[in-house]
């Protein structure tokens, strides 16, 4: 194989394993929600609740840290 090859498949090999650590979620059940604006994190709860998740937001707005991982 040419050594051309060989660089193109390590680049993809490593995008692609830190593409997944990247989209890899954070604890908790429910689907992945980054980062929200304030202004929607209440929104989000009650979508979470309803749906017998753990909400991702604490009652202030912050990033809840009790949640269990999933």
């Amino acid at each position: 194989m040419s050594p051309v090859v060989v660089i193109v498949f390590i680049v993809v090999a490593v995008l692609l394993v830190g593409g997944s650590f990247f989209r890899l979620r954070k604890g908790g059940p429910g689907p992945n929600t980054g980062w929200l604006p304030r202004s929607m994190r209440g929104r989000v709860n009650k979508e979470y609740k309803e749906h017998g998740w753990e909400p991702p937001y604490d009652d202030h707005g912050d990033r809840a840290s009790d949640r269990k991982p999933f």
